[in-house]
């Protein structure tokens, strides 16, 4: 049975921790490092599918990384940091969005 957590009081440490947060970031790390490697020993269409790899990666992370603390934001009941976390996330989102929609473009 899984209880609900009881906010965190000022000055005092977070007793979440990021036990399944670092091996991802790590595995993603050596995923980008080796499609990064990949792309400049390859070329043609496998460099460029490799190098698209990487980018996405790279990108994505840190996105990732916002989205697991908005989670922990939220178990912890820090609404400042969940309200900051999840517009950073609907700027990135919506910039993307005009970006997939073209406008800007020339």
């Amino acid at each position: 049975m899984t209880t609900a957590r009881e906010p965190i009081p000022p000055g005092a440490v977070s007793s979440i921790r990021g036990r399944r947060q670092v091996p991802a970031l790590r595995g993603a790390t050596g995923i980008g490092l080796v499609s990064a490697t990949g792309a400049l020993a390859f070329g043609g269409d496998v460099g460029h599918a490799l190098g698209v790899a990487a980018v996405t990666v790279v990108t994505a992370m840190p996105l990732l990384r916002v989205s697991w603390l908005v989670f922990r934001w939220t178990e912890e009941r820090d609404w400042r940091f969940v309200a900051l976390g999840v517009a950073l996330l609907g700027v990135v989102g919506l910039g993307a969005l005009l970006a997939l929609t073209g406008v800007g473009g020339d």
